[in-house]
């Protein structure tokens, strides 16, 4: 199995909090983030309580946006950002225990896309079991920007978004397993909305 020192990965966290281009602007919606993405600026996310969250639920999203940028989204030229200050943040992420993983809030979700709101709500229990938190953390975020779950009935079955990916999370037991990170189509398929300004 392989396993990424925790102390490595915060080292990771705080250098990329450091090196953020930051614009303090929330808009909040899939289209304006992608024109944020275009004139250069760093993807800035918040999280509910992220200075109390448990490291089982931090380490999935550190991992996913930082630890490995040649498998990230990151491939398609987007660069993330935390900060605690939500006003200044494009992507609001709130932990319910009681919740599911989900993107958007109660009564948006996927709809008036890309209009939708760039809302993330993670249950902590989603996020726990490693490594296929990561999956998780991979498929919520591929929302903000721009993808929906129906891409395997595009001919995608191997797409991060894909309705089968969270039925084999148990039998992956390598944070590097290609199921767990976006695909090249995946990449290519959020470059092209980024481009396109839709």
């Amino acid at each position: 199995m392989y396993r990424i020192n925790l102390s490595l990965s915060l080292v990771l966290f705080f250098l990329a909090l450091l090196g953020s281009s930051v614009q303090a602007n929330h808009t909040g919606t899939v289209r304006d983030l992608h024109q944020k993405i275009r004139d250069g600026y760093n993807v800035v996310f918040w999280v509910e309580d992220g200075q109390s969250l448990p490291d089982s639920v931090w380490t999935p999203i550190v991992v996913a946006l930082w630890a490995y940028p040649d498998l990230g989204w990151s491939r398609a030229g987007v660069n993330f950002s935390y900060t605690q200050d939500k006003a200044r943040a494009d992507i609001l992420v709130y932990v319910d225990p009681d919740g599911c993983a989900r993107w958007g809030l109660p009564g948006s979700c996927a709809f008036g896309w890309p209009h939708s709101p760039c809302d993330i709500i993670f249950t902590p229990s989603a996020l726990e079991v490693m490594p296929g938190g990561i999956l998780v953390v991979n498929h919520e975020f591929g929302h903000c920007l721009g993808l929906n779950d129906h891409r395997e009935r595009e001919g995608y079955p191997d797409s991060i978004m894909s309705y089968h990916k969270p039925r084999i999370i148990e039998d992956v037991n390598d944070w590097r397993d290609v199921d767990l990170w976006p695909t090249d189509g995946d990449i290519l398929r959020v470059k092209e909305l980024i481009a396109a300004g839709w």
